[in-house]
């Protein structure tokens, strides 16, 4: 995007699509000099930190906003390194970003920073890891200071967090009470009932409140700007009760101002009704889930009872759909055509949550926006002979955050499991017994160049593909893709030579940490096919075709594999068998607090490597290798 190395003014500029190089941070703009963002957009750009932004140096961001960004470590929206000693952030809007591992909004990372929030609204940020706040990350003895800000639904362990120092001028609202809001007028654990992040008036988008939101006229005009984002005017009395007073946030409620429509849930069971039915009252759902969707407003959740509902959907809105639990509630494509499918423009987020999708003709296809998969299963789809003929189970066209669910038994093209042409995110996750009838039985990534591709705790087993990339194929120049404590085993090719583990080709980098790729049959493990393998130590591999040269590397070597199976955790692992060398053998620097399973690590005197920590009630092995097919 753009590279600030001087004193700099942005002014209203969109910066949107940008994919940083490997090991370039700040897609969409790297600040190296005082610079100040005005009236400006910071969209759809990924990097390893700082998706939207990353500082070091001075910088002011007033009305703008910085949303739909990604990460592959942290601070997705915006990443403060050293050389900082202060960021001020007023009248905008952080929302929308992801990142792996620290502060899906904002992350600071270097000691001495003051980060001042004045007037802006943090929101909807999501971050993947543990204790890692979701919203605002502060460490290493920096602070943040806030007034009249709002930090409110991030999904992550916290809205706030981390060893930095949390300052309140008042007047703030938080939906939990991580943000240790003690001033005047402060709001922590409420909801402050914003509207989905859209145009709202002025030159960028922004979160609405309506007049019932806890944050109107709940500030402090002593200490409040002349303006909101947009450039409406402060204070307006939006509670009408006869005296103006600012909100709190980005957004000032005024008689002009449309409410936004209220976030409700939809209620969806098998013995409800669709006739007359807008699906509010949890008594009388509606029978349908694609009735619930057409009712439902930007944003809401369609709650599905368990059961079984024979239909294929269609989505053009960001919308939740959660059931009750995956083993119970059931949407049956009958073969009757893709089970979900994402209007492609604008860019909709979809969150699917205790779902199991079955026997479409494709499982999802997402549009451009963001998918969140959680605690869900698809499989039995198949897609050969479609149109779109790729990801059997799931076609992602956006960026895409798949934890603790199961890929199986599904059929495509390309990518038997799943097929992603952006982002990827996989996290506690098996994907497995699925069929591609060209390259990536389990996936295959085709995304833009810069794309992050991210594998954790998870297990690609029992895939076949025809010709290339039995477990995984990255054929897309310049795509990021790291392994972490990733099982790869059991996986089947066609062809000699072609991978039947992992496929690496066309300038793609596959980063190994703690990781196996072993056990797969019909050709090498690895094929670095003008791609490269980089290993970071610490890896298994049943022999030399993966790079593993680095210490603590295991080329060669049999890992005893139990079958995979159901060990605990709700998907399906590889456990560890009695001798295995990959038992207190990971590197340190890469191990993760859990196993797939949720289990703790380390069991030992260090960690395991792959996705499996083992306990020492495994059994011994009784063969060569104890990995099977799914039946």
């Amino acid at each position: 995007g753009i590279v600030s190395g001087g004193n700099t003014l942005i002014e209203e500029v969109i910066v949107r699509d940008n994919r940083a190089p490997n090991g370039v941070h700040g897609s969409g703009i790297w600040i190296f000099g005082p610079t100040t963002i005005r009236y400006t957009s910071v969209f759809s750009n990924s990097g390893i930190y700082g998706g939207g932004i990353n500082v070091s140096a001075d910088l002011t961001v007033t009305h703008s906003v910085i949303y739909g960004n990604a990460a592959e470590q942290s601070g997705a929206g915006l990443n403060i390194n050293g050389g900082v000693s202060s960021v001020l952030i007023e009248n905008s809007t952080v929302s929308g970003n992801h990142a792996v591992f620290l502060g899906g909004g904002i992350a600071i990372g270097a000691p001495g920073v003051q980060l001042t929030l004045r007037q802006t609204t943090v929101a909807a940020n999501q971050s993947g890891g543990t204790n890692t706040a979701a919203g605002v990350n502060s460490a290493n003895g920096s602070t943040v200071v806030m007034s009249h800000s709002i930090i409110a639904n991030n999904q992550g362990d916290n809205q706030c967090g981390n060893t930095g120092i949390w300052q309140s001028m008042g007047y703030n609202l938080s939906s939990d009470d991580s943000c240790q809001l003690t001033g005047m007028g402060d709001l922590p654990n409420t909801n402050p009932l914003l509207g989905s992040l859209q145009d709202n008036g002025g030159t960028t988008w922004t979160h609405a409140i309506g007049p019932d939101s806890p944050a109107v006229d709940a500030g402090d005009n002593a200490d409040c700007a002349a303006t909101d984002q947009r450039g409406r005017i402060r204070p307006y009395d939006g509670d009408g009760d006869g005296t103006a007073t600012c909100d709190i946030g980005a957004y000032e409620f005024g008689s002009n101002d449309t409410p936004p429509p209220p976030q409700n849930t939809r209620y969806v069971a098998t013995t409800g009704s669709d006739a007359g039915n807008d699906c509010l009252n949890q008594a009388v759902p509606c029978a349908t889930i694609q009735h619930a969707i057409d009712q439902a407003f930007l944003g809401e959740t369609v709650q599905i009872a368990a059961g079984v509902y024979t239909e294929t959907l269609n989505i053009a809105e960001s919308i939740t759909l959660q059931g009750a639990d995956a083993a119970t509630t059931i949407v049956d494509g009958d073969q009757a055509g893709r089970i979900i499918q994402m209007a492609y423009a604008p860019a909709y987020d979809l969150t699917i949550r205790n779902l199991t999708l079955r026997h479409g003709k494709g499982g999802v296809l997402t549009s451009s926006g963001h998918l969140l998969m959680e605690n869900s299963h698809v499989y039995a789809n198949n897609a050969v002979g479609e149109f779109l003929s790729d990801g059997g189970g799931l076609y992602l066209q956006g960026a895409a955050t798949i934890r603790s669910s199961s890929i199986y038994s599904n059929s495509g093209q390309y990518g038997g499991g799943i097929y992603a042409r952006a982002a990827l995110t996989v996290t506690t996750s098996a994907i497995y017994g699925n069929q591609a009838m060209q390259n990536g039985g389990g996936l295959a990534v085709a995304a833009a160049d810069g794309d992050v591709v991210w594998l954790q705790n998870s297990t690609i087993s029992g895939n076949e593909a025809v010709f290339y990339g039995g477990g995984l194929d990255v054929a897309s120049s310049g795509t990021q893709v790291t392994l972490q404590h990733v099982t790869v085993a059991a996986n089947h090719v066609g062809g000699a030579s072609t991978a039947s583990g992992v496929l690496a080709a066309n300038g793609v980098t596959v980063t190994l940490q703690n990781s196996i790729v072993a056990g797969n049959s019909g050709g090498t493990q690895c094929n670095a096919n003008l791609g490269t393998f980089l290993s970071q130590g610490n890896n298994l591999a049943s022999d030399g075709s993966c790079g593993l040269l680095e210490s603590g590397d295991q080329p060669d070597t049999n890992p005893l594999l139990g079958p995979l199976q159901d060990y605990g955790g709700g998907t399906m692992t590889h456990a560890l068998l009695q001798g295995s060398t990959a038992v207190d053998a990971a590197n340190a620097d890469h191990c993760l607090a859990t196993d797939q399973r949720g289990n703790g690590r380390p069991v030992g005197t260090a960690c395991d490597i792959g996705a499996y920590e083992a306990d020492g009630t495994e059994p011994p092995p009784g063969g060569q290798y104890q990995v099977y097919l799914p039946l």
